[in-house]
């Protein structure tokens, strides 16, 4: 019997081609793909788009004008902007008298920095305290290290002439 090699490759691939095409719809995996890179591609431009748009309506917010009213809807002051009132606010809050203890004040004795000045003085007393506070503490080991070694030699010198032999530690240390 007389086999056709050729004939069963192109069988068997037809087969295989018919069992993939029914089992997998690579047309419908293939339309999904391209409307997911559509709709990225779509996404990633709009975005900058959408932020700039954003940032020029938030911007225009700032420098709208209007004027403050009373709860019946009538105009009680002149034209300002949210950016105007907002710089007043903060100017207001930096120069605003406070106490010692950095509260509002009303401007009595003693109360006579801005909350400006308070927060420097604040900022550079606590600065300084730290500063001073670890003086303090390297003059004190400093101290501690220098009353030690003068307390030891004295100590030395004592036991020495207390003692008239030479001990392990003497001898350890080199004393004799």
């Amino acid at each position: 019997m007389n086999l056709d090699q050729a004939a069963i490759q192109a069988a068997v691939i037809d087969r295989v081609a018919n069992e993939i095409q029914s089992d997998w719809d690579w047309k419908q995996d293939a339309r999904a793909m391209i409307a997911k890179k559509i709709d990225d591609a779509f996404i990633d431009g709009v975005a900058d788009v959408v932020n700039e748009t954003v940032k020029q309506a938030v911007e225009a917010g700032f420098d709208h004008e209007y004027s403050k009213g009373d709860i019946f809807g009538h105009h009680t002051g002149p034209k300002t902007t949210i950016r105007a009132e907002l710089v007043k606010m903060i100017d207001g809050y930096w120069t605003q008298k406070v106490d010692r203890n950095g509260n509002p004040s009303e401007g009595g004795y003693g109360d006579k920095i801005t909350r400006a000045e308070w927060h420097m003085i604040q900022v550079c007393g606590d600065s300084f305290s730290k500063d001073m506070k670890q003086e303090v503490v390297n003059i004190a080991a400093g101290f501690k290290d220098g009353l030690r070694v003068q307390l030891r030699g004295s100590m030395d010198k004592m036991l020495n002439d207390l003692f008239k032999v030479k001990s392990t530690q003497d001898a350890t240390e080199k004393l004799y």
